[in-house]
């Protein structure tokens, strides 16, 4: 074998033991632990916290259930956790795990009306309607003056067809808060929801060619039409607004 072959051999095989150790570096390297805690436990809480909401934002769903449970960790009786962690699982619909969550969640403070409110979501989410509105029955009786357990309970009731009871929680909700956003949107779908019903009867008195003067309204109704008069109730879960507990 000439030199500059077997240069070029001890070349290529420093290379690869060069690579076998880099790849034995890597496998020795173990993962991080997520949930690596401060030594100050109160700090460490807030952080997951804190953690898990960017990721929540950024729709990191599974990190962020991960970084919720290191709190749940680090603290089991830490309520703000479970409400979050199943207000993740609940976006997911993993519905087992979010009524858990939200059930710990209440055996901890049964006062919790967060916890109350996004387990009134999912009731509504899977139909079943009055333990929606049992939920929100609750948040309203603990927090009176928020609008939040009014706007909620509209939307179960608009889910119903009760939109005369929807109404009248909304009109108490931005008697509480005259800028509650929310409660405009809900109102204005229900108002939509009720004019699609009443152009439907006209059809019905009036026959197919029943248009106004102006044309047809299912112009303007179209995005409310197909659900609503099926009596689905799956469009108005949009409307539904979430609550968290307060951190340190």
């Amino acid at each position: 074998m000439s030199a500059l072959r077997q240069q070029g051999a001890r070349v290529a095989l420093l290379l690869l033991l060069a690579m076998v150790s880099i790849i034995g570096a890597q496998e020795a390297t173990p993962r991080p632990d997520p949930c690596q805690a401060f030594e100050n436990v109160e700090i460490n809480l807030g952080f997951f916290i804190g953690r898990g909401d960017a990721y929540f934002t950024q729709n990191d769903l599974t990190q962020a259930a991960e970084a919720y449970t290191c709190a749940i960790e680090l603290d089991p009786d830490y309520v703000p956790a479970y409400v979050q962690r199943g207000y993740v699982s609940y976006v997911q619909r993993n519905d087992p795990q979010a009524l858990a969550d939200f059930d710990r969640a209440l055996e901890l403070d049964p006062n919790s009306t967060a916890a109350l409110n996004n387990r009134g979501m999912l009731y509504l989410s899977q139909g079943r309607f009055q333990q929606a509105i049992d939920d929100f029955d609750r948040v309203i009786a603990l927090a009176p003056e928020d609008p939040l357990g009014y706007h909620n309970r509209a939307v179960v009731h608009a889910s119903e067809g009760s939109f005369d009871f929807a109404l009248d929680d909304l009109e108490t909700a931005l008697s509480l808060d005259p800028e509650y956003a929310e409660a405009y949107a809900t109102r204005g779908a229900i108002y939509l929801a009720m004019a699609n019903a009443d152009y439907t009867e006209y059809q019905t008195l009036k026959g197919r060619d029943a248009n106004l003067q102006t044309g047809n309204p299912f112009t303007m109704l179209n995005g409310l039409r197909e659900d609503r008069l099926i009596d689905g109730f799956g469009t108005w879960l949009a409307l539904l607004v979430p609550a968290r507990e307060e951190t340190p």
